[in-house]
């Protein structure tokens, strides 16, 4: 059971709610609602709405860029394949070449022959 006092800030309930379920240092978000309002991160707890809280775990993901960027909209129509040696393959849809994406290098290349 999470103890708070009403001074506490939504911070401080976010930080003891992650200790308490052993998940700090994870890449995750959690956010409170109150009677179905989002609360504010600097919100002291006897500001709250209503003592009954929601709450949702959001999983952080890194999103990085990779090159070269490629022409037109549509890049690809279906999941990626892996093969295994840390591949992935896309079938060309907007680009007419298969897409290979390297995990380890993060290297785009187009392979094949264009395909109109």
């Amino acid at each position: 059971k999470l103890q708070v006092s009403a001074n506490d800030t939504l911070s401080t309930v976010y930080t003891r709610l992650l200790e308490l379920w052993g998940l700090q240092g994870l890449p995750i978000r959690l956010q409170l609602l109150s009677d179905g309002a989002m609360l504010d991160d600097c919100q002291a707890v006897q500001s709250f709405p209503s003592t009954e809280l929601q709450i949702i775990k959001i999983k952080l993901t890194e999103v990085t860029m990779l090159s070269p960027a490629l022409n037109g909209i549509c890049k690809c129509v279906a999941p990626g394949v892996a093969d295994s040696n840390g591949k992935v393959f896309f079938a060309p849809d907007g680009t007419g070449q298969v897409i290979s994406v390297d995990l380890e290098t993060k290297a785009v290349k187009l392979l094949g022959t264009r395909i109109e």
